[in-house]
């Protein structure tokens, strides 16, 4: 199945958009365009309230490279040389939700300086805090609700029906380079990998790791990024010192919780058979909330031969639809995120 970006004539003769928008996210989104392209300027975009009608006037089409929601905009790349990149921002002008399609190009001739597209922020935070934390941060100034519970991954969380949706793992410099050297980090990073969005926080520099006692700097740097690579959904944030972990991990909470809102769905290639994230070559990465969901395998099936994060080992899933058979092979079980 080829996913492509249409654009088509309005078929409402007296819209001042005379274009329509078909974007391959979500079930599919029409929009309303002023222009085929942000050429040189912004373009203004609207809801298509009707289906996208089948006798469309087509203007051009083109194959999608990769879709992808990221907070408050979608951005699009087609599988083209030129023209090729561009962002849908959903925004709101003077109180009505408003569309900007725009490039590079066209994003800095209008707001030079320009900003990440931003969401409505989040109030009144509910935050989680593990019960074997015991200097806990107290998120002063903030409009924080906190208590105290048992948490299966992570300090602090976010929870929703009773499940973290978004937790945060702190550790001290001491504390990251004990777990490095013994391997208990390992199992952590596993069991913070089975929640929906999580991250580290560590309360110093990088460089203090190669000034800490009776342990190799190199090495530590070295297990670091081999865990990077393995969880790369998982980020290792150093926030230079307590405080500076401390709003770190509340802005992280809150923009976590928010994105938790928005759906997720990405198409990379030309699959687009809506499992995971597709890339050109036919291979796919299968999200374990996915696996879980039906107690094994999308087909229903279960893993076999999965071992301990710390031992990598090949998986191979095989989907099973009557429309064919894909195989899908990681180092790891954790990279199946």
């Amino acid at each position: 199945m080829v996913v492509e970006f249409v654009v088509a004539r309005n078929p409402q003769e007296d819209s001042a958009l005379p274009y329509l928008l078909y974007l391959p996210i979500d079930g599919g989104v029409i929009l309303k365009a002023r222009d085929t392209w942000p050429r040189s300027a912004r373009v203004y975009c609207h809801r298509f309230e009707d289906d996208w009608p089948d006798d469309a006037d087509v203007v051009e089409k083109a194959r999608v490279a990769s879709i992808r929601r990221r907070g408050a905009s979608i951005d699009l790349v087609l599988d083209r040389s030129r023209l090729s990149r561009s962002r849908f921002v959903f925004t709101q002008v003077r109180g009505r939700p408003a569309i900007f399609w725009q490039t590079r190009k066209a994003a800095k001739a209008a707001n030079p300086g320009a900003r990440i597209p931003r969401a409505r922020s989040v109030t009144d935070l509910h935050v989680v805090i593990d019960t074997r934390e015991r200097y806990p941060y107290r998120f002063s100034g903030r409009d924080v609700v906190t208590e105290r519970a048992a948490l299966s991954a992570g300090d602090y969380a976010v929870v929703a029906e009773g499940d973290p949706i978004a937790c945060v793992e702190r550790k001290t410099l001491e504390n990251l380079a004990a777990s490095l050297s013994d391997g208990t980090i390992a199992f952590q990073m596993q069991r913070l990998s089975e929640v929906p969005s999580s991250a580290v926080v560590v309360e110093g520099r990088y460089s203090a790791l190669f000034k800490l006692e009776h342990v190799s700097g190199s090495w530590l740097a070295d297990m670091i990024c081999r865990l990077q690579v393995r969880y790369r959904e998982i980020p290792l944030v150093f926030a230079d010192s307590r405080k500076f972990a401390e709003d770190w991990t509340y802005l992280s909470l809150r923009r976590r919780l928010r994105r938790r809102r928005l759906p997720r769905r990405t198409f990379r290639g030309c699959d687009g058979l809506g499992i995971g994230t597709w890339r050109g070559r036919g291979c796919a990465r299968v999200s374990l909330s996915s696996v879980r969901s039906t107690g094994g395998c999308p087909s229903g099936q279960r893993e076999r031969s999965v071992k301990s994060p710390a031992m990598p080992t090949k998986v191979r899933i095989l989907l099973l639809p009557p429309r064919g058979v894909l195989k899908t092979e990681a180092s790891d079980i954790s990279e199946l995120r």
